[in-house]
């Protein structure tokens, strides 16, 4: 997302005064949870675009986010007291207060990163310390800078162009461009970041995931077709046993009638009542023998 938009958002929030409950995520979203808010914070980190918003819809499958739960602890009744958003770069600093089982004031701050590719989720300490990370990062992975909890937090160095522009409202997103002075627009940028987040890129990774879901079945059902069609072979043909025996008990009953080179003969079916005549094909290369242990 650019620099503009984000640091409109920044502006339009940077007030919010809400106390932190928990965190929780799904995939590559993190939602923030207040006490006493119906609205809750999104952190959106997908590769497709990257930004924060705050929203009432929850139409995302939650779980407890195990790799924030020390940020979570931490954070744990502290007031979001301020955001502000980096003068460099697209880093969001959510700035919280609490005071401590020893009733000391402590200071956190939540650094998002939403830079492509190097998005991260930091919470570092009055001492800008860092404390804990979603993505632990050593000297071996970056000899530029590291991200592991004890070191104090450095902003990345990376060539980005900050363009501060003013925002003419209405905007909205129109292809992968975000158009400006626009008559059926947005007049806040959170609500179009909450539209691109779950009208464009939700929606598209739910008709993925439907349309590999149903490429899934459909080829189930053509794997299992194929076994259905086999399984109907061999029933029809385990239907045939009783009466390919049969016939061969009969061919053995008239061994003496048969002769070499025969392609057929009459006998009498004494397994049914009344013993009616039924004729039995044979093959003629065939000897006698070889035609009874064929049936």
């Amino acid at each position: 997302m650019k620099y503009k938009y984000l640091a409109a958002w920044a502006t339009e929030n940077s007030y919010p005064k809400a106390v932190f409950k928990r965190i929780d995520k799904y995939e590559d979203q993190y939602r923030i949870i207040f006490r006493k808010r119906n609205t809750f914070l999104q952190i959106n980190l997908a590769s497709e675009d990257s930004f924060c918003f705050f929203t009432d819809e929850d139409l995302l499958p939650r779980q407890e986010a195990n790799d924030l739960s020390v940020i979570s602890t931490h954070l744990s009744s502290a007031r979001l007291n301020k955001i502000e958003i980096s003068k460099m770069d697209r880093i969001i600093h959510f700035l919280f207060e609490k005071i401590d089982i020893y009733n000391q004031k402590q200071n956190y701050s939540l650094i998002v990163e939403l830079i492509p590719r190097y998005q991260n989720i930091i919470l570092v300490d009055s001492f800008n310390m860092i404390i804990d990370c979603k993505k632990k990062i050593s000297f071996a992975e970056n000899r530029h800078r590291q991200i592991i909890p004890g070191v104090e937090y450095q902003a990345p160095d990376v060539e980005y162009e900050n363009i501060v522009e003013q925002i003419s409202f209405p905007i909205k997103k129109e292809g992968k461009k975000i158009v400006e002075n626009c008559s059926d627009g947005f007049q806040k940028v959170n609500d179009l970041f909450n539209h691109i987040y779950y009208r464009e890129i939700f929606y598209l990774r739910y008709e993925k995931k439907r349309a590999d879901a149903v490429r899934k079945v459909n080829k189930q059902i053509k794997k299992l077709s194929k076994k259905i069609q086999k399984l109907q072979v061999e029933l029809a043909s385990a239907e045939k046993v009783t009466e390919w025996k049969q016939k061969a008990e009969l061919l053995k009953g008239n061994y003496n009638q048969l002769k070499p080179g025969m392609d057929k003969i009459k006998v009498l079916n004494y397994y049914e009542e009344n013993f009616p005549e039924i004729e039995i094909l044979l093959l003629p290369e065939l000897s006698v023998q070889q035609n009874i242990d064929k049936y």
